[in-house]
Parts: structure tokens; sequence; C-alpha cells
């Protein structure tokens, strides 16, 4: 079951990831194609084609969070990977603008990225001793074919696909929408249809819009903007693509207010997140290019 500060820890990462960048600013601020192009340590400029980052982890609640290392400067710091998020951005900060087009120049990896810049405090949250500085969005695993083995403990930037991956008995694919690089994936939860945002910054799976089911634990959160809602915690059967059916953890929240801005922001048709606690055991290649991911157990 999950715990009332997991889900206040899922509310508070959701209110501010799911947020969309101001209007007209998601291709300036996102990961272009070019982003594999990076200046090299020597001063040079390479092609960043394929690189495996590993994934720092911190416990909350029942269920963990995901972090890559960064530099900046001479300082090595952290970004967590979290795909509620289509933006990869660092704080800048309350009180400043809501968006900051060039706001912090980093290495990840054997990248230099240039990212953006959200007005958002930083949370006082360190994991392995680094400060945790922004985020890690859906636009990078969309940009190019990524490996994401939470297990393992492992994030890879692939040149392609593995090309028996359809043939794989074991691999399950499941399709996705890119609505301004979120990945929205249509599900069946409790037999009813419903599309669910990727989200590794919450955990579990939160259907948003429906009451508590009887055996459901009744909790009271607060979202970024200070508002108290209810949420129900119980499990779900739930079958995304060709994943599933399967008996998982899931929230219910009857409403969600913060929330449901994003919903309207992206066109509707949007009833939760999908946490990663919804597919044991298993690690995703995301094809943004063919509009999907693929599960296959964990090594």
């Amino acid at each position: 079951m999950m715990t009332t500060r997991l889900m206040l820890a899922m509310a508070l990462a959701c209110a501010v990831a799911c947020t969309p960048p101001p209007a007209g600013q998601t291709q300036d601020a996102g990961m272009g194609p070019d982003a594999s192009m990076t200046a090299g340590m020597d001063g040079g400029t390479q092609a960043c084609a394929t690189q495996v980052l590993p994934l720092l982890t911190r416990a909350y609640g029942t269920t963990e969070r995901y972090f890559v290392e960064v530099v900046e400067g001479n300082q090595v710091k952290a970004l967590q990977l979290d795909t509620g998020s289509a933006l990869t951005f660092v704080f800048t900060g309350a009180g400043t603008p809501d968006f900051t087009p060039n706001a912090a120049g980093l290495l990840l990896g054997c990248e230099v990225l240039q990212l953006p810049g959200r007005g958002y405090a930083a949370p006082n949250t360190q994991v392995a001793g680094l400060d945790v500085i922004g985020l890690l969005g859906m636009e990078y695993l969309l940009a190019r074919p990524t490996r994401l083995d939470v297990l393992g403990r492992q994030l890879e930037v692939l040149s392609h696909l593995p090309v028996d991956l359809p043939q794989n008995p074991d691999a399950r694919r499941i399709p996705l929408d890119n609505v301004q690089q979120h990945a929205l994936v249509p599900c069946t939860l409790d037999g009813d249809a419903v599309r669910l945002m990727f989200d590794t910054g919450g955990g579990h799976t939160l259907r948003v819009g429906v009451p508590g089911r009887p055996g459901d634990r009744e909790s009271q959160v607060v979202d970024a903007q200070g508002t108290v809602f209810t949420i129900y915690e119980g499990t779900g059967t739930l079958q995304c693509g060709a994943f599933g059916p399967m008996e998982v953890p899931v929230a219910r929240a009857p409403a969600f207010p913060y929330f449901e801005d994003t919903v309207a922001a992206l066109g509707g048709n949007l009833h939760g997140l999908l946490g990663v606690s919804s597919f044991p055991g298993q690690q995703f290649f995301v094809d943004g290019a063919g509009s999907a991911m693929w599960t296959v157990p964990a090594p």
C-alpha cells in the first residue's frame, strides 16, 4: 500500500513537473535533433550518438525516484529523471521568471546541454550527497531511442532499437501518443479505457476524477499550490498495449485541481499518471519515432 508521504511527494512532483512550458517555448526549450552534438572536454565538437548514464536512486515511501549526475562548472550535481515533465530544465528559484530560455550549461555524460530554467525553488533534496538542480524530462527519452532500466540503474541512449525486439517473445509493445513531448499511453484501468501520462517521478499509477473503491485507504494530500485534496490508495487491474492485465498499486483522486490545468493544456483525454511500479521487473525501450514503448524483463 502507498503511504501518505509517498502520495504527497507524487502530488508535489506532478504539480511542478506536469506543467507545460509557456506557449511557443516548447521547441526552443526542447532537445532538438542537434542535441547529440556536444562540445568535447578538449574544447572540440564531437558526436555523442550513444551513452550509458548511471541512475542514482532515493527512496520515497514504498517507491524510488531516479536521478542522473551532471556537471555544472566544476561541481557535480544531479537532475531528477521525471518523465511527467516534457521539459528538461533547471530550477531558477522562486520569484524568478517562469521561463528563462538559456539558464545553464550542464555536462550530462558526454553531452553538453544548454538548458532553460523554470521559476521554481530548488527542492531541499540531495541524492548521494549531490544537490538536485532540475529535471530530466520526457523530451530526452523521445528524442532518440533510449533504454530505461530502473532495476539495473541505467538510462542508455541508443543509436537504434534492438533489431530483434519485435521478435522477442518476452517483449510487449505499448503505443504512446507524443503530445507536446509528453508520453500519453492508452490503457485499460479497472475495465475503463483511459489515457495516462508515463511518469517516472510519481512511482505509482494515479487515476484522477474517480472515487475510491471499497477497501481503499483514504488520505489527505496537498499540491504545490497548497490545495488539500483527497486520494484513495489501493490496487487496480491495468493493461497497456500488449502488457498486462495485472493488478498494480493505484491511487484514485476524485479531484486534483492542479493536474486539471495540465489536462486542459494537453487537449483533454488525460486521466492520470502511469507509474513505474505498474511494470515490476521490466525495463523500457522508448521509441519516440515509432510512437511506442517496449517492455522487456530486466536482466
